[in-house]
């Protein structure tokens, strides 16, 4: 883990950059000795080192914090723009009137394709879930 990589996250993000240093270079012991003493165990990226400090979050919690915003920071647009020109084809004039619910479920699966693929979906359990419901509505 290089601080020096995370310093300018730090300072835009006005965190102290001192404690920062001190529980870096703690962070830098702990992984190292984390890694060398299983062979099998592995700390890729911030991920990792992350699962690796959760257990004790109160003595790091600058570093964490950091770590945090790094995760959560998108690191590019393309996700955004899909987002928005999937939104552009699903909400148009007939369907203005959609539920806002309605409307963020089927956003996230025409977004998430890849994701919802027609073998991920176990057809016989919807169909027998729909079969199960009563569909009649009563009239006044």
């Amino acid at each position: 883990m290089n601080i020096a990589v995370l310093s300018p996250l730090a300072e835009h993000y006005n965190i102290d950059l001192s404690d920062l240093r001190a529980q870096g270079r703690s962070v830098q012991a702990i992984v190292a000795d984390y890694v060398n003493k299983d062979d099998t165990t592995t700390v890729k990226d911030i991920k990792d080192v992350m699962k690796t400090l959760l257990p004790v979050r109160a003595g790091f919690s600058t570093v964490l914090r950091v770590l945090q915003i790094a995760l959560t920071i998108p690191v590019a647009t393309a996700q955004c723009e899909r987002s928005f020109s999937v939104m552009k084809r699903i909400k148009s004039y007939l369907r203005a009137t959609t539920s806002q619910e309605r409307l963020r479920d089927v956003s996230l699966l025409a977004t998430e394709r890849e994701l919802s693929s027609i073998d991920a979906i176990d057809w016989d359990r919807c169909i027998n879930i729909f079969a199960k419901s009563d569909r009649r509505m009563p009239l006044k």
